[in-house]
């Protein structure tokens, strides 16, 4: 297996055909004991190949191990959607940005002369950011260690299970009621109140578990003057804990000018190319998930393009017709 996991490396770092199972074989990723093999693994520091950026990271963490063998961010889909949308100069708001992946390219793609503002309200992430951020000497990065919602308050951040990633400040039912492993109170602001006078080309990454719709809510007055590019995750299961709703999410952007694209990546030969998908309704995005045969789920993050922003013309390469 030692010899395995060895060849393992190479083979994903290099994104070759099947390198998913490769994985699998060597005991990276899947297996019942898996977890149990690898808790004292301990932590890496690796160049990312994606933004050339060093990134601590700790291999008994699932998430944090594939990151580890493949070398980037393990969603492709988001990182591709960031290397078409973002150039240098631009700004970009990373919500929910947890250790800090989607934070270190953005900061690479807009370059000395942009902005990155990173939200982030777990504190036992927001230091790990810190500690990126001192490692790499960034600049242009700014940490704000707390939630962005439609109002100024404190809520609880429960962080279910052993992984960070799933902190949620939505309502918890079932099972996932004794499942929280911590809970932090936690500072919530508007963007409109945090980032009032924010300007020019923005692209704005929202993936906070549920919680989307309160964030939209509170930077309507940013959608409406800036008309700034934004990536969304979409859990219909998860929203309505944030007492919001794929329907209420779909309409409030839609009513101001926005149009939806499901985000995915297709393989051509050793080349990844990315897709935006026209998406007009949550029926027909329920749909395309109901179909899925993948192994990640289809558009789980969903692309709003504004027709009179400058992003809607870099995208339109990209956009399925």
């Amino acid at each position: 297996m030692n010899m395995m996991k060895w060849i393992a490396l190479p083979y994903a770092r290099l994104e070759l055909p099947g390198w998913g199972r490769v994985l699998s074989m060597a005991g990276v990723t899947g297996g019942p004991d898996i977890e149990t093999r690898w808790n004292s693994a301990g932590t890496r520091t690796i160049r990312g190949k994606s933004h050339g950026y060093r990134m601590r990271l700790r291999l008994a963490q699932p998430l944090e191990r594939r990151v580890y063998y493949l070398g980037r961010f393990q969603e492709l889909y988001t990182e591709a959607f960031m290397k078409a949308a973002l150039r240098a100069g631009d700004t970009a708001l990373d919500v929910g940005a947890n250790m800090g992946m989607v934070t270190l390219l953005m900061s690479s793609l807009t370059g000395a002369n942009g902005r990155v503002f990173a939200f982030e309200p777990n504190p036992m992430e927001a230091a790990r950011i810190r500690d990126i951020m001192e490692l790499n000497n960034l600049k242009n990065v700014q940490l704000h260690p707390l939630a962005l919602g439609d109002r100024e308050c404190e809520m609880t951040l429960r962080v279910i299970g052993d992984w960070s990633i799933s902190g949620t400040l939505g309502q918890l039912t079932g099972k996932d009621t004794s499942e929280v492993s911590q809970s932090f109170v936690i500072q919530v602001r508007p963007v409109d109140v945090v980032l009032p006078d924010l300007s020019g080309n923005i692209l704005i990454k929202i993936d906070v578990e549920g919680f989307e719709c309160s964030v939209l809510r509170g930077m309507s007055g940013l959608l409406d003057r800036a008309k700034p590019a934004l990536i969304t995750e979409v859990e219909p299961e998860l929203l309505p804990r944030g007492g919001g709703s794929v329907e209420e999410l779909f309409s409030m952007l839609q009513s101001r000018g926005y149009r939806g694209y499901g985000v995915e990546t297709r393989r051509h030969l050793v080349r990844h190319r990315l897709r935006l998908c026209p998406l007009q309704s949550p029926t027909q995005l329920a749909q395309a998930r109901k179909g899925d045969t993948g192994g990640e789920l289809t558009w789980r993050n969903v692309a709003w393009l504004h027709g009179q922003s400058v992003f809607a013309e870099r995208l339109a390469p990209y956009i399925v017709q």
